[in-house]
C-alpha cells in the first residue's frame, strides 16, 4: 500500500500485476494514519463518503475488495 494525505493506493505485486485506488473504492479522503496489523489494513481518515468526522476503517490487506471495509469507528 502507497498513501499520501490525499490518495491511497493499493498493489499487488504478484504475477497478476494490478493496483485498486482505496480512497476511491471505498470514498475515504483526508488520510491521517494507515497501519498494517494481522492481515488487515486499518485506515485513519477524516472524510467518508463527503462527511467530515473521524473515521477508522479495516481493510483486508491480501485483497481490499474481497470481503466489505469494517467501520471501526464512525
Amino acid at each position: 500500500m502507497i498513501a499520501s494525505f490525499y490518495d491511497v493506493l493499493w498493489i499487488s505485486l504478484d504475477k497478476n500485476n494490478f493496483e485498486i485506488d482505496i480512497d476511491q473504492e471505498f470514498g475515504i479522503g483526508d488520510i491521517r494514519a494507515i497501519r498494517n496489523f494481522e492481515n488487515s489494513f486499518f485506515i485513519l481518515a477524516n472524510k467518508s463518503d463527503k462527511k467530515v468526522g473521524l473515521f477508522l476503517i479495516q481493510i483486508n490487506s491480501n485483497n481490499p475488495l474481497e470481503t466489505a471495509p469494517n467501520y471501526i469507528i464512525n
